[in-house]
């Protein structure tokens, strides 16, 4: 029997887990001298946005929405300390170039005890106008795109223990009701979900669910900055459970590993980066499917030569590789394979019918974080192109560094 490709991605996080990190202080020099004007924009960057969110006041948030939100989001933010420097309150509220919104609060002690602790409460508030979605299963029609509106508010509590070396977080929270709509805005086109599928083919789309949840993950993070890694890995791994508080029940467990190596090739100028990742889900026997939102999903962060949300189902195993050299100081290339696929039971996660695409692409940074990032990637299903204000193994984090849970996006 062959391995299924949740087993790979286990022995590559058991291989990489020897993996260690060293820290670097600078930007090393590019294959070509950098322009002034490069070198400018990211002093101003560094001095007026970056430096901002880590001071208390107002800032700038660029938002780092969910995919499909658009390419710039950016808002109001505001962060202010408290109890003397142990507590720390931070707010903020963007608008993407789609119109989708977003809003969180967030009240945390960074230091507790042995300074090892951390601890908060966090609301996030979202409402993505128009959602793709296909339909469920890796043979899913290109044909059947629809859209829909998603509103949801979820109020959570989180605790994590240990540096980032080797951290353990626990999480519980209240997903208030969830809202699936039709979409709003500027006409998209193709028709809203309402009208191509039902409560059967995409279950919680008629039906307004609240969920009780929780989550356990252990992470080793050994990257030298997690922003824009050159070196070292990240290794993680977490168990969510969800319980459906309204008359549907569509109660659900699911396993996530999520594993991140980046190795230099001579020097920190040409870098290596390697992503597996696996989403493994357990729904009752004799209970209803769980909610297409909160399905793992594969295409556009995670295979981006396809759209954004394309393939839905229960399972998901997906896998990147990215060949990065900088050009300039301040400027990297980038050549890249994605490959994955969905399945409704763990099993059928084999290796032979992986989705593939490829591309190119550009990332301006500074030392430690990636700033802007532009990828054409390709398909059998065409060209895309993406722009984004993240590395592109980064995860969403809307809410104070820990990703949302819906839609749920690996």
């Amino acid at each position: 029997m062959r391995p299924s490709g949740p087993v790979i991605v286990l022995a590559l996080l058991m291989f990489l887990a020897s993996g260690t990190a060293r820290a670097q202080d600078k930007v090393g020099d590019g294959l070509l001298p950098e322009p002034a004007k490069i070198t400018r924009a990211i002093e101003f960057f560094d001095e007026r946005v970056a430096a901002r969110t880590e001071r208390d006041g107002f800032y700038l948030d660029l938002g780092n929405m969910i995919t499909g939100a658009g390419f710039i989001t950016a808002g109001p933010g505001y962060r202010h300390h408290l109890l003397g420097g142990r507590a720390v309150f931070r707010t903020s509220a963007v608008l993407s170039m789609r119109l989708y919104t977003a809003a969180h609060a967030t009240f945390e002690l960074p230091r507790v005890g042995s300074d090892r602790l951390k601890i908060g409460a966090q609301t996030l508030w979202q409402d993505a106008m128009r959602v793709n979605f296909f339909g469920l299963g890796t043979d899913s029609l290109q044909s059947t795109r629809s859209g829909y509106r998603l509103q949801s508010n979820d109020v959570v509590g989180y605790a994590v223990y240990g540096p980032r070396a080797l951290s353990v977080t626990a999480r519980a929270g209240y997903l208030q009701p969830v809202h699936v709509l039709e979409t709003a805005g500027p006409d998209p086109q193709y028709p809203n979900a309402q009208e191509i599928f039902t409560d059967s083919t995409a279950p919680g789309l008629e039906t307004a669910s609240s969920f009780i949840h929780g989550d356990v993950a252990v992470a080793a993070d050994r990257r030298d900055y997690p922003g824009r890694p050159t070196r070292g890995g990240l290794y993680q791994a977490s168990w969510s459970v969800y319980g459906d508080q309204g008359k549907a029940q569509r109660n659900f467990q699911r396993f996530d590993i999520d594993v991140s190596q980046f190795v230099p090739v001579l020097s920190s100028n040409w870098v290596i980066a390697l992503r597996g990742q696996a989403s493994l889900s357990a729904v009752p026997d004799d209970g209803p499917e769980m909610p297409f939102y909160l399905m793992p999903n594969l295409g556009g962060r995670n295979l981006r030569g396809y759209s954004d949300f394309r393939f839905h189902d229960r399972n998901l195993q997906a896998y990147s590789i990215e060949s990065r050299v900088a050009l300039f100081d301040h400027v990297d290339t980038a050549v890249f394979a994605d490959l994955g696929n969905v399945a409704h039971e763990a099993s059928q996660l084999q290796l032979s019918n992986l989705k593939r695409s490829y591309g190119v692409g550009i990332r301006i940074h500074n030392n430690k974080r990636t700033i802007v990032r532009f990828d054409v990637a390709h398909s059998i299903e065409g060209w895309h192109f993406i722009f984004k204000l993240n590395d592109p193994f980064g995860r969403v984090s809307q809410n104070a560094g820990r990703p949302p849970v819906i839609p749920f996006v690996p």
